[in-house]
């Protein structure tokens, strides 16, 4: 049986942890439901287009995603 790896922190998510922002504080930022942040974190749900262009100020926030290492030769 193989192991699953836990899945990727959704963009939500991300935005909080950088944050340091609750899930109330994120939805009301959003203005949606709390609710439905947790839906959309825990992948029940997908963003919309409103919450995405609500999110993107905040997404502008975060480091850039590491890149792997070229290994060379």
């Amino acid at each position: 049986m193989t192991r699953r790896s836990p899945p990727a922190p959704t963009l939500p998510a991300r935005v909080r942890a950088w944050l340091g922002l609750t899930q109330a504080q994120l939805s009301l930022y959003l203005g949606v439901s709390q609710t439905l942040l947790q839906a959309i974190e825990a992948g029940q749900r997908r963003l919309s287009p409103n919450v995405s262009v609500a999110l993107l100020p905040l997404l502008l926030q975060l480091p850039p995603p590491a890149t792997p290492a070229d290994p060379g030769p």
